[in-house]
């Protein structure tokens, strides 16, 4: 049999996960991408990513040796470089709450890339 205090602390925290108000959690963003097979470098992929960045706009642009990244108000934008024995993959990956707009910069950064 349980005791009358464990029997109340068992109440409480059960009361406590009944009434306790959920928190609202943001909707995810929308995440497009598309990829090609390029005859380029992967330092000159990573270049024409982020000169395709800049043109869009983005700031904070950063990357890595494989990478780059940038970002606007409304969306976040990667250039994805991956080396193969003759080509180098390239991968773009926007992301954004508003999915017109994210699409609309994908196809922006790929046509000036």
């Amino acid at each position: 049999m349980i005791n009358s205090g464990l029997k109340s602390a068992m109440f409480a925290v059960i009361g406590l996960s009944v009434t306790t108000p959920m928190v609202a959690l943001a909707e995810p963003p929308g995440v497009f991408y598309s990829w090609r097979e390029s005859e380029i470098s992967v330092a000159d992929c990573i270049r024409r990513g982020e000169a395709a960045l800049e043109a869009e706009g983005m700031e904070n642009i950063s990357g890595d040796t494989t990478s780059v990244a940038g970002r606007s108000a409304d969306v976040t934008a990667l250039f994805v470089c991956l080396d193969h024995a003759n080509s180098t993959t390239v991968m773009i990956v926007v992301a954004s709450e508003d999915d017109t707009q994210a699409v609309r910069v994908r196809e922006s950064l790929k046509a000036t890339f």
